[in-house]
This record gives structure tokens, sequence and C-alpha cells, in this order.
């Protein structure tokens, strides 16, 4: 047994000693490569699940809340939690309310209505009574001023009206001039019915002086200017102007309009009490009431 391990190691030593004489490697031992072992890449949580909420829905599939714009418009990103602002309602009165405001508009001030120029401003009691023009029906030219220092009663007229009719036939009318330009009263009629109208033209007007029996001045305002400008709305209506021509009075005719009429009690004259007073040289009492009657056919 010694001798086969001796004779064994001496073969092996000299294939060595051979093999590095000749240069030849010497065999190497096969080499073990090592497993690879995988490790799996941690996933990085979701927004969503850090969160919490249920996972977002694929970016692919066509989506539409409240808040996405219609085709065309701009989308505006708004903080979450911040009110979204109100569409906008602004009008020119709440632009008006901050006139501190760039760029706001400012209110237009009211501009009460003025009289056109060379027109006077229209007639109101306690003041001025305005002066006027007009011809009477024998043409000649009449003007309030010229009678200065007296007092006047100025009726508005339309010789057709009913209302006018009854009041010189069966009313306060019938004799009331008369009586008061016995007194020194100027008693003038004024008709502003327009062409065409009722009770309108110059014949029409004179020969109501024979139906009524009148004997003071019958004035027509065609164009209805003076009319305006006295605010006259119905006939018959009555004014009273004093000797400084204050306006002193202004209304109806009596009750009879819409009341009792003469004879009944209750019955008032307005237009008497009023020129009594004026006459005293007292304060009238009712000085403006309301007036009845057809409307002035003013020109259309």
């Amino acid at each position: 047994m010694r001798i086969t391990l001796t004779v064994l190691l001496s073969a092996g030593v000299a294939a060595l000693i051979g093999c590095k004489q000749h240069g030849s490697p010497a065999p190497k031992a096969d080499k073990v490569k090592p497993n690879k072992v995988k490790v799996p890449r941690a996933k990085t949580p979701s927004p969503s699940a850090a969160t919490g909420n249920a996972p977002t829905r694929d970016s692919s599939a066509p989506t539409r809340d409240s808040s996405t714009p219609a085709s065309g418009a701009k989308a505006t990103a708004t903080p979450p939690g911040d009110p979204q602002p109100a569409a906008s309602t602004t009008t020119a009165a709440a632009r008006a309310a901050s006139p501190g405001a760039a760029g706001t508009a400012r209110p237009m001030p009211q501009v009460k209505d003025a009289p056109a120029p060379g027109m006077a401003t229209k007639a109101t009691v306690g003041q001025l009574a305005p002066d006027f023009e007009l011809k009477g029906l024998d043409g000649a030219p009449v003007k309030l001023s010229q009678f200065s220092g007296k007092t006047v009663v100025i009726e508005w007229y339309n010789p057709d009206c009913p209302f006018v009719v009854r009041a010189h036939n069966k009313g306060a009318l019938i004799d009331m001039a008369k009586r008061s330009t016995a007194r020194g009263v100027v008693w003038l009629a004024i008709n502003s019915g327009g062409p065409g109208r009722q009770g309108h033209g110059l014949e029409r007007n004179k020969r109501s002086l024979a139906e009524y029996k009148l004997s003071h001045r019958i004035l027509l305002d065609e164009t209805g200017d003076v009319g305006r400008l006295y605010v006259a709305k119905t006939t018959p209506q009555m004014y009273i102007i004093t000797k400084d021509r204050t306006l002193a009075y202004r209304g109806a005719l009596d009750t009879s309009g819409r009341g009792a009429q003469r004879g009944e009690a209750g019955y008032k004259n307005y237009t008497q009490l009023a020129l009594d007073e004026v006459l005293a040289g007292k304060k009238v009492t009712i000085s403006e009431t309301k007036p009845w009657g057809c409307s002035v056919k003013y020109a259309m």
C-alpha cells in the first residue's frame, strides 16, 4: 500500500514538472457561478392610496364634472376650499354705488323739467301768474298784464261741453260773470280747443255769446300754449288772479260736478267763496280744488 501511494505521488510530481517545462498551463478547476436572486421593487404608493381615497380613474377614460367649462370657455383654477366666484350681475346702479372705483360709471344727475327758452314757468298757486297774449273774437289782442291793479277771473271754456252748457243754463255761471264784473272784476273766458275739435272756431264761439247771454270777452287759444301754461285740464275750470297778479285760486267751479247741486245741503261755490275773500283782502281758505268737466280739447 505504501509502495502504491509513493509511486502515485512520484508520478504526479513528475507530471507537474513536465507540464511546467513544456509551458502548458496547469488545469484549472471549474468555476461555480453564484445564483442571482431577484428582489422585487417596492411600488411607490399613489396619492390616493396615501390619503385613503379611492383610486383615480384612468386618464384615458373621458370624464366630466361640474367644474369643467363648456367648449370654448377658459377654466379658472380655484384653490380647494375657496368659494367659487359668483356670476357677474353688476348693474349701472351697483357701479354707481361705488363712485370712487376706477372705470365705473357715475350716476347721471336728475334734471327737473325746465320751461323752454322764451316760455314762462307754469302757473302755480301763490305765485305770480304768467303773462299771456291772445286774440278776442273781434281780433284784438288781449294781455293779462294790461289788467294790472284789477282782480281777474279766468274761465276755461268750451261752448259745446255738456258741463259748460249746464253750468251756463242752470248752474252757477248763469249770472256769476255779470255780478262779478259789476264789482270791478275782469272776467275772461279762454277756449283752448284745437282746430277740428269740439267747440272750436271763431263763428261757433261768437254764436255762444247770444246762446248764454255773455257780455265778457272770449279769447281763442288754438295752439293750446296758454292752456298748458296754466295747466288747464277741464272745462269749466276756474282761476282767480289778484290785483298784484298772484294766482290765488285754481280748480273746480263748485261742488255740482261731483256732489251737491245748487240749493242742496252741502253745496259750495268754491270760485265765489275764493273771489269774495280776495276782494275782501283776505287769504283764500280753499286755494285749489280738483276740477271737473270735459277734458280740454287741445290740438292733436
